[in-house]
């Protein structure tokens, strides 16, 4: 944990941003490209903005989030533009400013196939693994074949791959360089945590205890990471 951040804050670090920069990394993120992320006031759209804008040095960082509150928090992020989903489309609105990278959050990699440039990357973390993906980390895809498709045989896949694109799904794989690249990032202020809110998990309380963690973490109204902090001061990120 770098000095310059609180305990609570480094609580909500390690899974989304490691997601995030993975993700990125995945995608071949690189200076000037231009990236489009969807569900930007979230945990993981948080730290991608970040990362985007300012550790791959993107020429255009483009999310979508609500009005109000969402909007200005992803605008202090680093975000060059956003869409509020709730009254605009993106997928039609971006036809003529193609990007080299759409990151999903957000469940909406189809859509984003009309967005992708030809020769660019969508990357979700979002709705149903690939074989591939669950192969790659190591699970049994024996069973899992019953009910989850290869990559060449999803929808979104074939809809990036008609645009010229390719399309992956992406699970967080633990690694400690990953982690030790995050922690200078945090102690250079190139990345910032961000924390919605603290609860305290040795009392029920539907606002300040652990069922409003709960309550506040799966509402997907969260500007940022929901923490819970323990009879001891520690802090644990959900």
């Amino acid at each position: 944990k770098p000095d310059n951040i609180t305990f609570e804050e480094a609580a909500g670090v390690p899974l989304v941003t490691m997601t995030a920069l993975q993700a990125l990394n995945n995608a071949g993120l690189k200076e000037g490209d231009s990236c489009f992320i969807s569900g930007g006031a979230g945990g993981v759209g948080n730290a991608a903005i970040q990362l985007a804008k300012n550790y791959f040095k993107c020429s255009r960082v483009i999310t979508t989030a609500s009005a109000g509150d969402g909007t200005d928090l992803c605008k202090k992020l680093g975000a060059d533009e956003v869409v509020d989903y709730k009254t605009a489309k993106f997928e039609t609105m971006y036809n003529d400013k193609k990007f080299d990278v759409c990151f999903d959050t957000t469940n909406e990699s189809l859509k984003m196939a009309k967005i992708v440039k030809s020769g660019g990357k969508i990357v979700t973390i979002a709705g149903a693994p690939t074989l591939e993906e669950i192969r790659r980390i190591g699970g049994d895809a024996c069973i899992l074949w019953l009910f989850l498709g290869k990559k060449e045989g999803r929808k979104e896949f074939k809809k990036a791959k008609k645009a010229g694109a390719d399309w992956h799904y992406l699970f967080l794989t633990p690694n400690g360089d990953d982690l030790a690249t995050i922690a200078g990032l945090l102690k250079d202020g190139t990345i910032k945590p961000v924390v919605d809110s603290v609860f305290d998990f040795q009392n029920e309380d539907a606002t300040t205890g652990w069922k409003g963690a709960f309550k506040k973490a799966f509402s997907g109204r969260a500007k940022g990471k929901v923490v819970v902090n323990n009879m001891n001061g520690n802090a644990n990120s959900k």
